[in-house]
């Protein structure tokens, strides 16, 4: 919920529970782990979800519209991007990422933010962002094919 809203980073979350002994050590294993979760950013979430109860048909027209905006990026990336050069995971995925098979050092002299795979579980990938503007994937995208042209090798 907090990506689809571009809210990164905010959280909400609430367990229930009738075991006492489990709601104390959850208790001191979140106080212990974390920095809490601020009472601004649960109030905004909060406030959120209940928007969202009361007009379903909004929330709808806006999933319509995210999925269809990060389509038309995922759309430019797959027909633009030098196929030769770079190997995109799984062309039929959904979401604000693609992966591409590459090492985010190819990235490091061009321009280009990327996250590398590892913290996902997926070494040797790199992961772009869809949900900016189709000016930054386009610039993002010539850069990529730029980078590969220039140093004359398999960015994969």
């Amino acid at each position: 919920m907090s990506k689809m809203f571009g809210l990164s980073g905010a959280r909400i979350g609430w367990v229930h529970t009738y075991n006492e002994e489990y709601y104390t050590h959850m208790t001191k294993f979140i106080e212990a782990t974390t920095a809490g979760i601020s009472t601004i950013s649960q109030s905004l979430l909060l406030d959120i979800l209940n928007k969202d109860c009361n007009n379903p048909e909004l929330r709808i027209s806006y999933e319509d519209y995210v999925f269809k905006y990060l389509n038309i990026n995922r759309k430019y990336l797959l027909e633009n991007l030098n196929t030769n050069k770079f190997t995109i995971i799984d062309k039929n995925q959904y979401g604000m990422f693609a992966w591409l098979k590459s090492d985010v050092s190819n990235f490091t002299e061009s321009g280009v933010n990327v996250m590398p795979g590892e913290p996902f579980g997926k070494p040797g990938y790199i992961r772009m962002n869809l949900a900016v503007s189709m000016e930054l994937i386009i610039k993002a995208v010539n850069k990529m094919n730029k980078i590969c042209r220039k140093n004359k090798r398999n960015c994969r």
